[in-house]
């Protein structure tokens, strides 16, 4: 078998006092996250229009705590709940979709290592995090099925190597570091964890899709790199256990389309009260007297409001099993396998609810103000391209299909990592 690591999964969930240092509380957090979204919203249609690097919202999000939300405040960080991170990305992603994408593949590797790493990882990766270091992903290629993987993880006098090529590398031209998902030659899944200033790693800004333009969201190729065990985190373990944070990565794109719907919602109500037109046969003078218009912005309202609700009340779901998680330690009782399954099944709903939200606010912003709104200078396709293109990472056929299934068989969702 291909030398790792051991498993240390009995012991992973002790987490012994690191550090007290200072971090945000929840509400600044929250605050942090209101007025970032103001400040990134001004400039959010110049970074689409241009595919620009969000070097400086991702400045101000680092900068603010924001990116050590999740980090336990025994490493540093604020602790906040899952129920706070969703509520900071609907924040971010109103302000600027690209930008709540952006940050996705960080939380959800801290959530990661937290859980299924060694403390010495936790120790150097979290508290690193805490420090304001962030972490870009690697783990999509293009080409295969179903999501193989061709990235190679061999076995060196000094450690590893690590060879492949990867798409899709949200964040990780901005990332102090990169998680790569990668096989060994026994096909074990791992996680390696690499900084993307050593030798071996190229990355190329090659992103180029009609929407979610700023997330920077390209290639990494890597030749050779060299990496020491402690840099790998082995996958295979917890492809046998349920865990929370598949069902963790899908609330935040929840609450990513729950952002586009608040930002579609935004421009519906400025151009409603700004500049659009009434139509001929409206009868008033003003757009926003029109019937027609109030009856678009009330739809998007409340497609907004039940996008958020949905994905916060999923959100209080999953932190009760995370919780349940991380105090059970190596024994998993039934009650704790039956609130991750929960969890899942909550999340699933909600990504239903806030990808239709997502699309049909941005539709329906169009209803708004007649042709005066598709002037380019408005941007506000943008919306609709945001959501059209976040939303097909997870197709809704899934998501309603493991519903129904529990629902009719008792069927439990699958046990992988998007679940």
């Amino acid at each position: 078998m291909f030398p790792l690591p051991p498993d240390t999964a009995a012991h992973r969930l002790v987490e012994p006092v690191v550090g007290t240092a200072s971090a945000p509380d929840r509400t600044a957090l929250i605050h942090a996250a209101q007025s970032i979204r103001r400040e990134i919203a001004r400039t959010s249609s110049e970074r689409d229009r241009a595919a620009a690097l969000p070097s400086e919202p991702l400045a101000l999000i680092l900068s603010s705590g924001l990116g050590a939300a999740r980090v336990p405040r025994l490493y540093g960080g604020s602790g906040a709940s899952f129920r706070d991170l969703a509520e900071i990305i609907i924040h971010l992603a109103a302000g600027d979709a690209s930008v709540g994408q952006l940050v996705q593949p960080h939380f959800i590797f801290l959530e990661r290592v937290r859980l299924m790493g060694s403390e010495a990882q936790r120790r150097r990766y979290l508290a690193a995090a805490a420090a304001g270091a962030f972490f870009g992903n690697a783990m999509s290629e293009t080409g295969g099925t179903r999501g193989q993987w061709a990235t190679r993880l061999t076995a060196a006098t000094d450690g590893y190597r690590l060879n492949g090529r990867k798409f899709y590398a949200t964040g990780t031209l901005l990332a102090q570091y990169t998680f790569v998902g990668a096989l060994t030659p026994d096909d074990r899944r791992v996680l390696a964890v690499v900084p993307t200033d050593r030798a071996g790693v190229r990355l190329e800004n090659d992103w180029d899709g009609f929407g979610q333009r700023a997330t920077v969201s390209g290639s990494v190729v890597l030749d050779d790199v060299a990496l020491a065990p402690d840099e790998v985190i082995d996958l295979a373990p917890w492809e046998r256990r349920r865990h929370h944070t598949g069902a963790g990565s899908q609330i935040i794109h929840c609450a990513i389309d729950a952002g586009i719907a608040a930002a579609a919602l935004d421009d519906a109500v400025g151009h409603g009260r700004g500049g659009a037109r009434a139509t001929r046969d409206s009868g008033v003078e003003w757009a926003r007297e029109d019937t027609t218009v109030q009856d678009a912005v009330g739809d998007i309202a409340a497609r907004a409001f039940a996008a958020e609700a949905s994905v916060l009340h999923a959100a209080d779901i999953l932190d009760r099993a995370s919780e349940a998680l991380y105090a059970a330690g190596a024994d998993r009782a039934p009650e704790v396998e039956l609130l991750l399954v929960e969890a899942s099944l909550a999340v699933a709903k909600a990504k239903i609810i806030s990808t239709q939200a997502a699309l049909r606010a941005a539709e329906r912003l169009f209803d708004v103000g007649g042709a005066s709104g598709t002037a380019r200078k408005h941007n506000f396709d943008r919306h609709w391209r945001n959501a059209r293109t976040h939303t097909t990472h997870d197709p809704l056929a899934y998501k309603f299909r493991i519903v129904g299934d529990h629902l009719l068989n008792d069927c439990n969702p699958p046990n992988t990592f998007t679940y």
